[in-house]
């Protein structure tokens, strides 16, 4: 065997082991019933927050399972969570990064993808999974327009529930209270029952949030609605 080879094999292995060690660490609290996980998803009650790539063909690359952190990054305040990587996708590899500040009631939370060369992407989207058995028959507000989660498998096709070009708040209501998400991203929703999965997809886009990426963002806040005393 080549010493380079050599070499490749065990800084693999070096990597692996710090990739596998910070991926196995705790979550930890980010927010009023708010939890990050080391590789940067956001877990609120039973519903959680990640990134969704998609490639020209479709093909999905989740952040729980194709995001790797690397080392450890530098907070600017006690109160910020920095966490950086490269997203793995059928499109070619992606750096990574998001920051997420704990602040009253809630987080401000802002990420960022970078690559060296076009990424030819359908959708870049921050996606909020929606648990049927919790949202079922709930309404949600989207630039104050109801919009309610039907209890009933749509129909072939049917999937999709509402899709805005442009939207800056969603009232989500939670089994915790009406968490509040401002920001500026188009918007779907869609009922993933039609291919078997018993959640509803929340997504927000990136800026861009497709085309030939090399470089997008998204910033949001999200705060629990105070209740009227």
């Amino acid at each position: 065997m080549k010493l380079g080879t050599i070499a490749s094999g065990v800084i693999l292995m070096v990597f692996s082991s710090i990739a596998a060690a910070q991926t196995t660490q705790p979550s930890v609290d980010v927010g009023p019933g708010m939890k990050l996980r080391p590789v940067g998803v956001i877990d609120i009650g039973d519903m959680y927050v990640e990134v969704n790539y998609y490639d020209s063909k479709w093909t999905i690359a989740q952040q729980h399972d194709k995001f790797t952190p690397v080392g450890n990054a530098p907070a600017t305040q006690p109160s910020d969570h920095v966490i950086k990587g490269i997203l793995t996708t059928a499109a070619g590899a992606a750096n990574y990064s998001e920051t997420v500040e704990s602040i009253d009631g809630g987080i401000k939370y802002s990420a960022q993808l970078t690559s060296e060369k076009p990424l030819d992407t359908n959708e870049l989207s921050m996606a909020f999974i929606l648990p049927t058995k919790s949202f079922g028959g709930k309404q949600i507000t989207v630039d104050q327009q109801p919009q309610a989660l039907s209890m009933e498998v749509p129909k072939k096709g049917e999937a999709r529930i509402l899709e805005k070009d442009s939207a800056h708040e969603v009232d989500l209501p939670t089994p915790s209270g009406t968490l509040v998400i401002t920001g500026n991203f188009k918007f779907l929703i869609q009922d993933d029952r039609e291919w078997g999965d018993p959640r509803y997809s929340m997504r927000l886009n990136f800026t861009p949030g497709s085309g030939q990426i090399k470089e997008s963002k998204i910033e949001l806040t999200l705060k629990w609605k105070a209740t009227a005393s």
